[in-house]
């Protein structure tokens, strides 16, 4: 199939050959957004069939429409749903959640499809206020302090990196991993 590009003058003999582009483009607007909207509606694509019927009933009722053959409105029709078929090549059935709400279960669900096992801990560990080097809990740690000193082993601690790692390490402990030590680098300045 090739394509070809024209620039089309204002003169009084194109008026025909414009209005019919112009009907073209609007129709092929109207089908994009049918499209959109049916998808985000019913998570999936609109098909040609039906696509097809849906415009002939409103070629009925506009003239504008009715300026562009029955064929191009067909061949516009096929020209998307062959789009939307390669778009959706590589979101077959089963690649995506059947529209879980919550993450917990979503995560659990990617878990499964890869063989993993996802360890979920309390909302309420105080990750963020243990020490990663002595496990010493801080009675009270508010949200705008970024950093903290352990007041027994005088470390500084970044509160999210604290955090994560005290969640690595309690995940680990949960499946019997032992042990999660941070990995060292190849090259130090």
């Amino acid at each position: 199939m090739k394509t070809l590009k024209f620039k089309l003058y204002a003169h009084k003999r194109n008026r025909h050959l414009k209005r019919t582009i112009n009907a073209a483009g609007v129709i092929y607007n109207h089908c994009i957004a049918l499209h959109k909207r049916y998808y985000r509606m019913w998570g999936k694509h609109l098909n040609c069939a039906k696509l097809q019927s849906h415009i002939a009933k409103l070629r009925k009722r506009n003239p504008f429409w009715q300026s562009l053959g029955s064929q191009a409105v067909q061949d516009i029709c096929q020209r998307i749903e062959k789009a939307y078929q390669l778009f959706f090549k590589h979101n077959k059935k089963g690649v995506r959640p059947p529209g879980f709400k919550k993450v917990k279960k979503y995560k659990e669900w990617v878990a499964k499809k890869k063989n993993k096992v996802v360890v979920f801990i309390g909302q309420w560990y105080p990750s963020s206020k243990t020490c990663r080097e002595c496990g010493q809990v801080l009675e009270k740690l508010d949200l705008s302090v970024r950093e903290w000193r352990c007041p027994s082993c005088q470390s500084v601690n970044g509160r999210d990196e604290n955090a994560a790692k005290n969640i690595q390490a309690v995940g680990a402990s949960t499946v019997s991993l032992g042990d999660v030590r941070q990995a060292s680098p190849a090259i130090t300045a």
